[in-house]
Order: C-alpha cells, then structure tokens, then sequence
C-alpha cells in the first residue's frame, strides 16, 4: 500500500490524509475487475457487491446490462478498498444509496465513493469525514461546453494537453458535486479549478491527485453532513 501518495497508481491501494482522517482508495481497469468478477476469485467480495448493487438496483440486470456491469465493478471495487479501511469493523454491512444515488454506509462514520469512466473505475473509502471522487479520461471540449460549464483551456495549448486539461478540471467539480450529494444540479460551473492543484469552495475541500496524465482524478472532502437513504 502506498501511503500518503500524490501519484495514484493502478491496481494499488493508496492511502492519503484529508483534514486529519486517513483515507484509502484504489484505481482499477475494467478488463481486470471483470476478469475476477467472472472467476469469482473472491465470493465473499462478489456476492456483498451483488447485494449492494440489488440495493441500488431494486430490479437487478432488468437496469440494464451497461448500468448493471458498472455498479458491479465499482461495488467489487469498493468492497476490497473496505475490507483494507476497516479490518476492524464487521464488513458487510449494507451501501446503501440517497434518492440521487450517493453511495452511502448507514450508522457509521465510514464514508465511501465510487466513479468509472472509460476502461477505468476508482473506489475511496474515508473514515470521519465526508468524500467524493471522481475519474475522468481525457476528452475534448466545445466552446459552447467550456463556457456553460467554466472549463478554461489556453488558446495555445495542443490538444492531447487541452483534452487532459479538460479531464482534471471536470474531475473536481464532480467530485465536489459528489460530496454535495444532489447529482449534477449542484455542479460549480463557475469555479475556476483550471490553474491550482488543491482548493476550497464553499466550505469543501478539493485536491487533484496524479495519474501520470493517464486521466483526471479529484477528491473532494468536508465534515460530514446527514444523508437520507433511499427505501
């Protein structure tokens, strides 16, 4: 385990401190998670990640399968990084998530998140305080897009570095719209997140991690605030 890591590596679990509280997280590639999900290499891991995604998907597959093969590698995903954050609990108990879909852990102070994109999927688990992650590959940005959205690209830069420019700033305010919990409607398209590596924005915090430029990855934290899951 790396810890205290500014450069996030696959397939590692990465320990870092944000206001104090240790947190672990870990990036993995789909073509791997789907792999062992398939091998069933770890049951346990594989039917509490089932159990979790039926809790989000009160149907199950009938989601659809894209949706279904997300949620069951980012809750496998999740379950391992659990598993490492909290030997000392009883790990399996229920995520759960709110009416717009915030992963939560009822009556603990764990906190958890969850994002994929592209072949990638990233899974972070904090204790005592409040997170959200997200990952985001590289993609290219209109200008109609940039200005609804504050996504600030210099006009010299070249396009391989303007498409990742793009992918770490779009990775804060997700991340920050993530520890918010109310979806997309409280991203902060107005926040210039285009020149800093860590920030503060309405009493959240916000810190981009290092992927080698292979994606955007932020994490975002705060003190934690009451959910209410969904029935």
């Amino acid at each position: 385990m790396r810890s205290d890591a500014s450069r996030i590596f696959l397939g590692q679990m990465s320990k870092i401190v944000l206001g104090g509280y240790s947190t672990l997280l870990s990036v993995g590639e789909t073509e791997w998670l789907d792999f062992h999900i398939r091998r069933g290499s770890n049951p346990r891991l594989l039917q509490l990640a089932l159990r979790d995604c039926k809790n989000k998907y009160r149907n199950g597959p009938s989601c659809g399968r894209k949706r279904w093969e997300e949620c069951l590698r980012g809750r496998y995903l999740l379950r391992g990084v659990l598993d490492a954050a909290s030997a000392h609990r009883k790990n399996d108990l229920a995520v759960n998530v709110t009416r717009f879909g915030k992963p939560v852990i009822s009556g603990e102070d764990l906190y958890v998140s969850i994002s994929h994109d592209g072949t990638y999927v990233v899974a972070a688990v904090a204790e005592g305080i409040e997170i959200g992650i997200d990952l985001q590959v590289p993609f290219e940005v209109s200008p109609t897009f940039a200005k609804r959205w504050g996504i600030y690209i210099p006009q010299s830069t070249g396009s391989d570095a303007a498409r990742m420019l793009a992918a770490e700033q779009w990775s804060v305010k997700e991340a920050i719209s993530k520890v918010r919990g109310s979806g997309i409607v409280d991203l902060p398209h107005k926040l210039d997140v285009a020149n800093e590596r860590r920030g503060r924005s309405d009493g959240i915090n916000w810190i981009k991690l290092d992927s080698n430029n292979a994606f955007g990855l932020a994490i975002a934290y705060m003190a934690p605030t009451s959910a209410v899951v969904s029935a």
